[in-house]
Order: C-alpha cells, then sequence, then structure tokens
C-alpha cells in the first residue's frame, strides 16, 4: 500500500504488514488483541523531545478526545524549582493517568544496551509519575486540555492535609531545647481539630498557600485561622505566610503570644491555659509544596508592657480594608 505524507499521528495497515507490532494483553475475559502499526517520523522542525511529547499529545487527542488530555498551564511554571506536572494527564471522571515521554535522539546501539536504556529511563518516569500525583493530591493546579480550555484540577484530599502536618511534626528534628515530650504535647493539641472539620481546614490552609505569595518583593502576607477549644484553655492556630525566614519566625512567634496573652486575660485560666501555632510556608524548589513551622506557649509568658505593646502594634493595627492583622 503506497502512503501519502500526512499530518496525522496514525495510519491504516495491512493485515500482513511486516513492520507492525500486535499488542497482547490477558484479560479476565481473554486475551485482547490490538495492532499497533509503525511510528510516524517526528516533526522536523522541533527538537526531538518536544516533539515526542507534542506527538504523544496529538495521539492521545485522536484516538480519545482532546478535551480529556491536559498539560500544565504555562503560568502553573512559573519559578525555576516548580516540578512540571507530567508530560501529559489523561482525565476522565475520577480517574486520571500520567503521561511520561522520553525520546531517544542517538542511533540505536545494540539490543542490550537498548533494553537497559528503556529500563532506566522508565524507572525516572515512573518516580516522575509518582512525584506528579504527589503534587497534585497536595495542592490543585491550572491545567490546559487539548482544545487550550483551562480548568483547575484538584487531586486533594483536603483533609490528608492536618495530615500531613502531623507527619511534618512527628518526623521533624528537635531543637536541643525541646524533648519528645514536648512534641507529643504539640501534636496531641493539633489533634484535637475535629475530624469534621479537618476537611474544610485542609481546603482554607491550601487556599491560603495558594495565596499568600502574591505580594510585592519583599513584602511578606500572612493570612490565620483560630479555634479555641469549648472549655477555654486550648486554643489551636494555623497560618500561613509568604516566606520563612528569621524575622517571619520572630513574627509569628509574637503573635502566638499575644493571642495566648489576650484568651487568657479574657478566661483567667492562665495556668491551665496552652496555645499551639502552626505555620506554613510555601516552597518554590520542587521536592514538597510548603515547610510547616511551629510554636507553642502555656501558662503565664510574664510579658512586659513593652513587649505587649510592641506584639500589639504589629498584629492588631488595623489595614486600610479593615481587616486586623500585619503585612510586613
Amino acid at each position: 500500500m503506497i502512503e501519502q505524507p500526512t499530518s496525522a499521528l496514525y495510519r491504516f495497515v495491512e493485515h500482513d504488514d511486516p513492520d507492525s507490532l500486535t499488542l497482547v494483553v490477558d484479560t479476565p475475559q481473554g486475551p485482547h488483541l490490538r495492532r499497533i502499526p509503525p511510528a510516524l517520523p517526528l516533526p522536523s522542525h522541533i527538537d526531538p523531545g518536544p516533539g515526542a511529547e507534542a506527538a504523544a499529545h496529538h495521539a492521545a487527542a485522536t484516538w480519545g478526545m482532546p478535551d480529556f488530555v491536559f498539560q500544565q498551564a504555562a503560568h502553573a511554571t512559573k519559578g525555576s524549582g516548580r516540578r512540571e506536572l507530567g508530560d501529559r494527564l489523561l482525565l476522565s471522571g475520577r480517574r486520571d493517568a500520567v503521561v511520561q515521554v522520553k525520546a531517544r535522539t542517538i542511533p540505536p546501539k545494540p539490543d542490550a544496551q537498548e533494553a537497559a536504556w528503556i529500563q532506566k529511563v522508565a524507572a525516572k518516569a515512573m518516580s516522575q509519575a509518582k512525584g506528579t500525583v504527589r503534587q497534585l493530591r497536595m495542592a490543585p493546579a491550572e491545567m490546559l486540555n487539548g482544545r487550550n480550555r483551562a480548568m483547575g484540577v484538584d487531586g486533594t484530599n483536603a483533609h490528608l492535609t492536618i495530615r500531613v502536618m502531623l507527619e511534618d511534626i512527628a518526623l521533624s528534628m528537635l531543637d536541643d531545647s525541646l524533648t519528645e515530650a514536648n512534641r507529643f504535647s504539640v501534636l496531641s493539641d493539633l489533634d484535637r481539630l475535629p475530624v469534621t472539620a479537618r476537611a474544610e481546614w485542609g481546603h482554607l490552609l491550601l487556599d491560603m498557600l495558594r495565596d499568600v505569595p502574591h505580594v510585592p518583593d519583599e513584602h511578606c502576607k500572612w493570612r490565620f485561622r483560630r479555634m479555641l477549644h469549648e472549655d477555654g484553655t486550648h486554643q489551636l492556630i494555623v497560618g500561613a505566610a509568604t516566606r520563612f525566614d528569621a524575622g517571619v519566625r520572630a513574627a509569628f512567634s509574637a503573635y502566638v503570644q499575644l493571642r495566648h496573652h489576650e484568651v487568657t486575660a479574657r478566661t483567667g485560666r492562665t495556668e491551665e491555659a496552652s496555645t499551639l501555632g502552626v505555620l506554613l510556608t510555601p516552597r518554590h524548589d520542587g521536592s514538597r509544596p510548603w515547610d510547616t513551622s511551629t510554636v507553642r506557649v502555656h501558662g503565664d509568658l510574664e510579658l512586659s508592657e513593652e513587649e505587649l505593646s510592641a506584639y500589639s502594634e504589629a498584629w492588631n493595627r488595623t489595614t486600610e480594608d479593615g481587616a486586623v492583622g500585619a503585612d510586613i
């Protein structure tokens, strides 16, 4: 059969075509056979890597529906360390597949070397795909489908956000001044958050993490949520800030101490009271979505008038939009 050049990513073949392959998949209903025609050459006007990704994209869109084939939106890739969310995603309902494309750009070598290369890049692709799944479970992302339409892809189990925070605390290195008993107290205080509220708080924290980076350079945006236990002795504060450094650490500690003082002054139960603050700060190196930091105080903090005045000036001033807080 004589074929004319075509931009299509498939071609019909004769059943006796020696260059075609037959894929055999064992299923509970018996073997499933599919004829696979030879691959067409990649586009010559672009590099092989991007060309192979584009070919895979168009093949998936041709044999399926372009509405179900997604790639990461351009603006979502800003930041030199941001993890790429797969070469492509295939999404349908509650199921999805991560597509990783690897292109070989040198002349073929002996079979043993080619097999070793395939095994090596397949292992790398699997690791990348797992990273994509992990990233989407942590935070949603905006994707573009085959029709260039944007859609938010949310693979999060928001209630697991609190679980991840607990794991961060459980596995973190302790400062020299802290003990395992201190760690246990922090974990216990965070675990007081009702199970029924964890999905809501998880969604809120993820929203905070998406929001706080959007400030001018040298500024730091803060967002908080607080909960006071019904007996008035345990206060939980969770929040997010634009970045984490020594200044942010000191400011967050001041915030937790001030809110603890205010509650104990109101309830009069100073000796029994404790306040736990958990701060999430976004990361941009692709290794994980955020860092988790904690501050826990209890009892009478014996803050001086100067300290109370400074903390209140920083955190209790009214902003232009009427909110109480600070953007430093």
